[in-house]
């Protein structure tokens, strides 16, 4: 057998005992809410950053229950708090670590079951990507296997649901990965294998049509799990790609500029950072930014541990100092990608 094609059976192995359901590496559930969620620090050192980031703290989160784990989406909330989302219908709601006395309980905790529009309540439970107004505390929620999009008030009640299965061509396991509500209101959508980025001129759920705009990824076979919008206007990704590793992950932080009104509008995100290389490998599918009063960016990651007992829930708290990262790095230019189109949809 070709030494090309004994590789990647062996990638699709571990891809399998990772994430395939029932597996016997699976780690047991337990159904119910008000079951204890323990924390602990993570001292597992890797390589120092590039200039402009710092890790400023790892943590690893455990509970039981089927509503624990499995987060792919994180939102950045007031009075410190961060709340995740999971590809079982979760909400994990959470003081973040770094403002935890020693000792402390898990009273600044709490997990509960994501309320979705009723006449969808079977096909709505993978929660992929969120995004949220500051301003008003309304959030945004993206669904994988039914495309759809569902937007909540502060106080997590369903305000309208939209689906879009029938305006884009994506396969159920790669729907919407990252959502991003811009200051300008727009809404910026990308798919699981970065094929497409969509852009709304407003809220999708008052009816707003998208189009398509140009998406070019960082060498590598990065997938796109979550993305954000720094202070200046550039984008924040979070990429992952498989690996043969235990567990079969690599992750990196890449940054694009935002092309604002260009006729041709494309995003080419550079890779910035080797979070793999920095911190514990790990399947990081959530993203979140807090402003800090001195310039700087706290970044928040959390990893989605796939029922596994290979993979953690983790988080994640970096220091980024954009103007000091502009100025610090040699990286290569980004690529000269090709002209984008634009395509209404429905």
């Amino acid at each position: 057998m070709a030494a090309g094609v004994i590789a990647r059976l062996s990638l699709l192995a571990l891809l399998a005992i990772g994430l395939a359901p029932g597996t016997w590496l699976r780690t047991p559930v337990v159904q119910g809410l008000d079951l204890p969620i323990e924390l602990r620090s993570v001292n597992e050192p890797g390589e120092a950053p590039p200039e402009g980031w710092a890790l400023e703290g790892v943590w690893e989160y455990k509970g039981d229950g089927l509503l624990f784990g499995g987060y792919s989406a994180l939102l950045a909330l007031d009075d410190n708090r961060l709340q995740a989302f999971s590809d079982r219908g979760g909400r994990f709601a959470f003081l973040q670590p770094d403002h935890i006395q020693a000792g402390a309980g898990s009273t600044n905790r709490s997990i509960a079951e994501q309320q979705v529009d009723r006449e969808f309540q079977i096909e709505l439970f993978d929660i992929e990507a969120a995004t949220r107004d500051p301003d008003t505390g309304r959030y945004w929620l993206a669904f994988e296997s039914t495309h759809a999009f569902q937007r909540y008030t502060s106080m997590h009640e369903g305000r309208g649901v939209r689906l879009i299965d029938e305006e884009v061509d994506w396969p159920g396991n790669a729907g919407a990965e990252s959502m991003v509500r811009l200051r300008d209101g727009r809404f910026l959508v990308i798919n699981e294998s970065g094929e497409e980025a969509l852009i709304y001129p407003a809220d999708p759920l008052d009816g707003a049509l998208a189009s398509l705009i140009a998406f070019i990824p960082p060498p590598g076979e990065f997938s796109v799990t979550d993305a954000t919008q720094l202070p200046d206007g550039r984008i924040m990704f979070l990429l992952r790609r498989v690996v043969r590793a235990i567990p079969p992950f690599e992750a990196r932080i890449a940054i694009a500029d935002w092309p604002g009104d260009a006729e041709e509008p494309v995003l080419a995100p550079k890779i910035v950072l080797d979070l793999s290389a920095v911190a514990p490998a790990d399947n990081y599918e959530g993203l979140a930014l807090r402003e800090r009063e001195d310039g700087a960016v706290d970044v928040w990651v959390i990893s989605d541990d796939n029922l596994s007992v290979m993979q953690r829930t983790l988080v994640l708290k970096l220091r980024f100092e954009p103007e000091v990262a502009r100025t610090g790095g040699d990286a290569a230019p980004a690529q000269q990608p090709a002209a984008a189109k634009q395509k209404a949809r429905r």
